[in-house]
C-alpha cells in the first residue's frame, strides 16, 4: 500500500458527522471554502457517527471499506 493511509473522524453523534460530510464537496477536493490538492483519489464514506477517509487506490480496500461502511459519499 505504500504511502497510502485511512483516517477515521470519529463524532459525538450521527447528526454532526452528517453536518461535516455535507461541506465536502462530491469530488472529494475540499469544500465550498477550502481546496485540496490529494496525492492519491480521495475516498470518503461515513455510517453513523464516523466519517472514514482514504487516500488511494487500492480496489481491495475500497470494496471492503464499502463493504463495511456503505458507498462513498464523496471521493473519486
Amino acid at each position: 500500500m505504500g504511502s497510502e493511509e485511512i483516517q477515521v473522524f470519529v463524532y459525538p453523534d450521527e447528526e454532526s458527522a452528517i453536518s461535516d460530510a455535507s461541506k465536502i464537496n462530491s469530488d472529494g477536493g475540499g469544500s465550498n471554502e477550502i481546496q485540496v490538492l490529494w496525492v492519491a483519489p480521495p475516498h470518503f464514506y461515513r455510517n453513523g457517527a464516523v466519517i472514514i477517509l482514504y487516500v488511494g487506490s487500492d480496489e481491495p480496500l475500497m470494496h471492503e471499506l464499502e463493504h463495511v461502511l456503505g458507498p462513498q459519499f464523496a471521493g473519486r
